[in-house]
């Protein structure tokens, strides 16, 4: 019986990242929560500053132990924009949580793989084969059920929800290209870093 340190070991990196994508959307199910109940007390901007705050906090053992290195990068800069451009998706996608019912609000943000698969082919020349661009019309045709325009009023909800998906999309494209020089735990160290002071 092959053990799941071998499986995952052997596994292609397609496969590895659909799991850690199955992984953070269930994550993010669980941010919605937490966002719902911590919305009703605190402003918006308060939550993200939380989010970021305690994030910080768990990554300081991280850096305690690597030392200064873990702040070493040479994309500078290339976080700031994340940091920029997640602090932007963060108060869309915290509104947008805090107006829709939660079950929505999780079904729309799923449309961010889809503008980052579109995103990959367009900016970054990745090959996007037929059965993609095929996963990725079911995707969108998906939204449009879920929206039923010329059925029903889109929601304000709706259209913050799907205009921060763009801008996670768009995080997820600067992790591509983040991940060419910078290691994981760097790139979450430096948004939290640059988000905290921003969103206090």
């Amino acid at each position: 019986m092959v053990s799941l340190k071998k499986w995952w070991r052997t596994s292609t990196g397609t496969l590895r990242g659909a799991v850690w994508m199955i992984l953070a959307g269930a994550c993010f199910a669980g941010l919605g929560v937490t966002i719902r109940l911590s919305a009703a007390d605190i402003d918006i901007l308060e939550v993200i500053f939380f989010r970021n705050f305690f994030n910080l906090i768990l990554m300081l053992p991280w850096l305690w132990h690597i030392g200064w290195v873990g702040l070493r990068t040479q994309r500078l800069g290339l976080h700031a924009l994340r940091s920029i451009n997640g602090l932007v998706a963060m108060f869309f996608w915290f509104t947008a949580v805090t107006m829709l019912p939660l079950a929505e609000a999780t079904s729309l943000g799923f449309t961010a793989p889809l503008f980052a698969t579109m995103g990959a082919a367009l900016f970054l020349s990745e090959d996007v084969r037929l059965r993609r661009w095929v996963a990725v019309g079911a995707g969108f045709l998906g939204t449009l059920i879920i929206l039923r325009p010329g059925i029903e009023i889109i929601s304000p909800g709706a259209i913050l929800m799907i205009v921060g998906a763009v801008f996670v999309a768009i995080s997820f494209l600067l992790v591509k290209v983040l991940s060419r020089t910078e290691p994981p735990n760097t790139m979450v160290l430096y948004m939290s870093l640059l988000i905290t002071p921003v969103s206090a």
